[in-house]
């Protein structure tokens, strides 16, 4: 199941082509941190109406996953996204934020 919404068409230079992007490794692996041919990819084969792909890789939850990563993007979930295309994967860094558990433990 897609963490996000699985959209008809994506736009180069958006938090969703950067998320399918950050969604696949073989993307990452042939198209590095080009967006664009990310979005050309989901949108020529690899979307809902092709493959089936969808974005699976949530920037909010991985810059919440790293207070280094929550200081120095703050709200650009599209910075953090890039981040894990260019250099969060081979670092290591994974998503370890809980959404769920998170808005279990704070009711408010």
């Amino acid at each position: 199941m897609a963490i996000n919404p699985t959209p008809a068409s994506i736009t180069a230079g958006t938090l969703d082509a950067w998320e399918y992007l950050a969604s696949y490794v073989d993307l990452m692996t042939v198209y590095g941190a080009d967006d664009a041919a990310a979005a050309n990819h989901y949108n020529v084969q690899g979307g809902p109406a092709n493959e089936g792909r969808s974005i699976t890789f949530n920037a909010w939850a991985y810059m919440a996953s790293y207070e280094d990563l929550m200081n120095y993007f703050g709200f650009d979930a599209i910075g953090a996204a890039a981040h894990y295309v260019v250099s969060g994967r081979a670092e290591g860094r994974t998503i370890t934020f809980d959404t769920q558990a998170y808005l279990d433990a704070n009711l408010d």
